[in-house]
C-alpha cells in the first residue's frame, strides 16, 4: 500500500480558490505547518516501499547467489536495486559486524579462526586463530575479519570459523550467521526447526564448507546456520536458533562438481554477453547454444540435486517445464520466443 501524493495546496478548504495568498496565509500558521510535515513524512515513508531502480554493478558469482542458472540470469534474473532489499541487507550487515566483534572478546575467543586486524598499527594476520598481543602499544587488540574465499570465479565471505582440538591436525566448524524475526518465525505453524529459513542457506554453507576443504586445506567436520533475532540482541536461547550438519571430504567431492559447473555456466553467460554488447552476431549465437547445453538442468533429478535449493517453499524454476525435457532445441526455441516478446 503507497500513500497519496500531495500538494501543499491540498490543505486549503474544500472548493475554496487556491491563490498564493490563501496557500501562504495557511501555511504560516504553525499547527498546518506541522500537519503538511506529519503528511509529508507518512507519505515519504510509504513512498520508499516503491522504490527500486536498475543496478550498475557487473554481475558476479557469489556463494550467496548460488544455486546459479545462466539462463534465467540471462532472461529472468534482472539486477535491481531497492530500499527493502538495502533495508535486510544492511540490517543484517550491521548485525554480523556486531557478532565479529564481540565473539572474540568474549569466553571463546581462543577457537575463533579468521583473519585478524590490529587496532592500533592495522598489522593483519590471516587464517588463524586470535594471535597474542600485538607490540605497537598495550591498548592494542585484534579484531575480527571475515575470511574471504575465492574458487576460480566463485567468491565469498565466511561469518566464522570454529577451530577445535588440543592440537594439530586441528578440526573446523564452519558458521554462517542469518538474521531473522525469531518470535515471528516460532509463531508460524508452518515453521520446521530441522529446515533452514531459505534452502539456498544450505548451498551457500556447503559452498564453504567445499572450498575451505579442498583449496585452503581444512579439515572441516560440520557447518552451523545460526538464526539470530533480528528485533533485539542476544539475551537466552530463544534469541537465536542453529542448525547444524555434518561435513566431510566425500560431501566436498561430490559439492565442488556443482562449484565447477557453475563456474563454467558463469563463463559462458559473460562471453555471450559479451558478444551480443559488441553485436557479434554469430559468436553470440554460438555462445546461446553453449549456454542451453551446458545448462544446470536437463531433468528433474538435476533439478532437485541443485536448482531446487535456489526457489523458498512451494515456489518452481518458471524455465523448469522445458529446461528438463531433456532437448535442447525447444529450450532454444522458448528463449528466442521470450527475447522477442521483450523487443
Amino acid at each position: 500500500m503507497t500513500g497519496k501524493s500531495f500538494e501543499m495546496d491540498d490543505l486549503l478548504p474544500s472548493g475554496s480558490e487556491k491563490t498564493d495568498g490563501d496557500l501562504i496565509g495557511r501555511v504560516q500558521s504553525r499547527s498546518a505547518t506541522l500537519e503538511v510535515g506529519e503528511r509529508m513524512l507518512r507519505d515519504m515513508l510509504l513512498n520508499l516501499q516503491t522504490l527500486k531502480r536498475s543496478s550498475t554493478r557487473p554481475i558476479e558469482l557469489r556463494s550467496s547467489g548460488l544455486p546459479f542458472c545462466p539462463i534465467r540470469s540471462f532472461l529472468l534474473k534482472k539486477p535491481e536495486e531497492s530500499y527493502e532489499m538495502d533495508h535486510y541487507v544492511s540490517t543484517g550487515t550491521a548485525i554480523h559486524e556486531t557478532l565479529q566483534k564481540w565473539s572474540p572478546r568474549g569466553d571463546y575467543s581462543r577457537f575463533l579462526f579468521g583473519n585478524w586486524e590490529c587496532s592500533e598499527c592495522e598489522r593483519a594476520k590471516t587464517f588463524c586463530t586470535l594471535p597474542k598481543q600485538c607490540k605497537c602499544s598495550p591498548h592494542a587488540e585484534w579484531l575480527y575479519k571475515e575470511i574471504h574465499i575465492q574458487h576460480k570465479k566463485l567468491s565469498g565471505h565466511i561469518d566464522l570459523i570454529f577451530q577445535l582440538g588440543d592440537k594439530a591436525p586441528y578440526r573446523y566448524v564452519v558458521i554462517d550467521f542469518k538474521s531473522t524475526d525469531m518470535e515471528r518465525k516460532r509463531s508460524k505453524i508452518s515453521w520446521d526447526p530441522s529446515q533452514p529459513s531459505s534452502r539456498n542457506y544450505v548451498v551457500q554453507v556447503r559452498t564453504y564448507c567445499t572450498v575451505l576443504m579442498l583449496d585452503y586445506g581444512l579439515d572441516v567436520v560440520g557447518w552451523i546456520l545460526p538464526s539470530v533475532n533480528r528485533a533485539a540482541p542476544i539475551r537466552d536461547a530463544k534469541d537465536f536458533h542453529p542448525l547444524a550438519g555434518e561435513w566431510n571430504m566425500k560431501l566436498s567431492q561430490r559439492w565442488v562438481k556443482f562449484l565447477d559447473a557453475a563456474n563454467y555456466d558463469f563463463i559462458v553467460l559473460k562471453r555471450l554477453m559479451r558478444h551480443i554488447r559488441d553485436d557479434n552476431a554469430a559468436e553470440a549465437n554460438d555462445w546461446l547454444n553453449e549456454m542451453i547445453s551446458t545448462r544446470p538442468c536437463h531433468s528433474e533429478a538435476d533439478y532437485k540435486a541443485w536448482m531446487q535449493y535456489g526457489f523458498f517453499g512451494a515456489d518452481v524454476c518458471e524455465m523448469k517445464g522445458v529446461c528438463c525435457g531433456g532437448q535442447d532445441k525447444p529450450v532454444l526455441r522458448h528463449i528466442r520466443n521470450l527475447l522477442r516478446e521483450k523487443q
